[in-house]
């Protein structure tokens, strides 16, 4: 972080943007609703790696190298258009597997492959802005 500092002009801002460690939210459309039905986890890596950057912006801050400015957290939602567009979803590399009701999720994906859009996740994402010091 020191060199994200020495790089910057003063004045300059720097902006952190990372997701929040908590399993993504899978929901399913039914009848115009949508509905919970499980989670998508995320490996132990991927979380901890997280939860070490939020400690070094906590460390440059406490060291008096930048200055909070904002915080904000945003909603993600991921759609998906196809079962082959699901499974590449769960190939990524920080995803652990699925936790839901088996037989609902089995329906979904039968729906999905007839090429109704009716599955997505749901996360959120933190912004954050700091002020060089």
């Amino acid at each position: 972080m020191s060199n994200i500092h020495a790089s910057l002009a003063d004045g300059g801002l720097l902006v952190d943007i990372h997701p929040v460690a908590r399993p993504k939210q899978l929901v399913f459309e039914q009848s115009g609703t949508w509905s919970h039905i499980g989670v998508v986890e995320r490996t132990e890596d991927f979380m901890s790696s997280i939860g070490s950057s939020e400690t070094m912006i906590g460390r440059t801050v406490e060291a008096g190298l930048f200055a909070p400015v904002t915080s904000t957290v945003h909603e993600r939602i991921d759609y998906f258009e196809s079962v082959a567009d699901w499974e590449q979803h769960l190939n990524r590399a920080h995803t652990l597997g699925v936790v839901a009701d088996e037989s609902v999720l089995k329906r979904v994906l039968e729906r999905l492959d007839r090429g109704e859009p009716c599955l997505r996740t749901e996360s959120s994402y933190k912004v954050g802005t700091y002020a060089k010091r």
